[in-house]
């Protein structure tokens, strides 16, 4: 890969002699002011150093280093900075402050400019494979943990007699919900936390796996549910929010706050807005705005669904429905949400 450096100064012989010095080793890029600097920085991605004058016309080093923050490139490529005589002390604080590697004065000795960039390139060089490699373990393990999670749910919706869309749907109307929400309130969520709660989505159902096949597929023609055989189909809530504690802690203690989202989404999907849920008949705010998520795509997919116990329900029956309160009362800020969005899974209930 080729491995440039930007001199930027804004006389001629500067730029010359610090490029004679690294020719031989790197490609040379110059800039007369810190306007041309940025516009290399921005377009060359094969810099991997920046010699910089603090003054130079149309705009000065400080700039440049600004502009370098703001596209977060301090943490990647290093700065020296290349100080004259008349530049203050202060100036050499402000450019520490803004993220500069090092400074060196004019008039330089060769030797020390070309040790000193050598060293800060090696660094910088080590501390980007580094960040990288563990970036790479990071996603390696997340993908494992997902694979180990989508897994045991699908193993738990097969039991289940469940469409194998099921996960697949319920991830997928969490992040329509979601991408609308944000709109409504901005900044509530970032991405990353998006990111957590739509695979978190996946492990709602997970406690299904200690139901009983003759509880958890009772037939309609059998008769609906007794209460006694209610109450253990209840418990797939507490029973999930275990198996998570159990077998599934040790795995996610990379992602604390994922696995937050996993216990909360387990536990209280089937919570209700009027606190009439289960199973710790939580009220309001009360509940987990995840779980609340959830709780509503998992409802319309149930309703859009044939399952052992009932056929499939229309659409806009389906939504309606909800928007009436007859499976529960939901958080009104979600109703809306759900009203405004629910023509982009409309295909879901078409495609079944």
């Amino acid at each position: 890969m080729e491995k440039t450096i930007l001199i930027a100064d804004d006389v001629e012989l500067n730029r010359e002699i610090l490029a004679e010095m690294f020719r031989a080793s790197y490609t040379i890029v110059k800039a007369t002011n810190g306007l041309e600097a940025v516009e290399e920085i921005k377009h060359n991605n094969s810099i991997i150093m920046v010699l910089l004058d603090i003054q130079m016309p149309k705009a000065d080093g400080f700039y440049v280093l600004e502009q370098m923050r703001q596209m977060n490139l301090l943490r990647r490529i290093p700065v020296i900075f290349i100080t004259g005589e008349a530049d203050s002390i202060e100036y050499q604080r402000r450019g520490y402050v803004l993220g500069v590697t090092d400074i060196i004065s004019k008039p330089f000795d060769k030797l020390v400019v070309k040790q000193r960039v050598d060293n800060a390139i090696a660094l910088y060089e080590s501390k980007n494979n580094t960040e990288e490699q563990v970036a790479k373990l990071t996603a390696k393990i997340q993908h494992t943990n997902d694979e180990i999670i989508n897994g045991f749910s699908a193993l738990v919706e097969s039991r289940n007699k469940e469409s194998k869309w099921h996960i697949i749907h319920i991830r997928l109307i969490t992040e329509i919900i979601l991408e609308y929400f944000e709109q409504i309130r901005p900044g509530e969520f970032t991405t990353d936390i998006q990111k957590k709660i739509i695979r978190a989505a996946a492990v709602h159902d997970i406690g299904k796996y200690m139901i009983p096949d003759v509880i958890l597929n009772k037939p309609l023609s059998q008769g609906r549910l007794t209460p006694e055989e209610y109450e253990i189909m209840k418990s797939h809530t507490t029973e999930g929010f275990t198996i998570l504690n159990t077998l599934f802690k040790d795995i996610f203690t990379d992602d604390p706050e994922f696995y937050n989202y996993c216990l909360q989404i387990t536990r209280s999907h089937h919570e209700r807005w009027d606190g009439n849920g289960y199973p710790d008949g939580l009220k309001g705010d009360e509940i987990p705005f995840a779980a609340q998520i959830v709780s509503l795509a998992d409802v319309y997919d149930a309703l859009i669904s044939e399952r052992c116990y009932k056929k499939a329900i229309p659409h806009d029956v389906s939504i309606k429905m909800i928007i009436d309160g007859q499976c529960g009362v939901f958080n009104p800020e979600l109703i809306e949400c759900l009203v405004k969005v629910a023509d982009g899974f409309r295909f879901i209930a078409t495609a079944m």
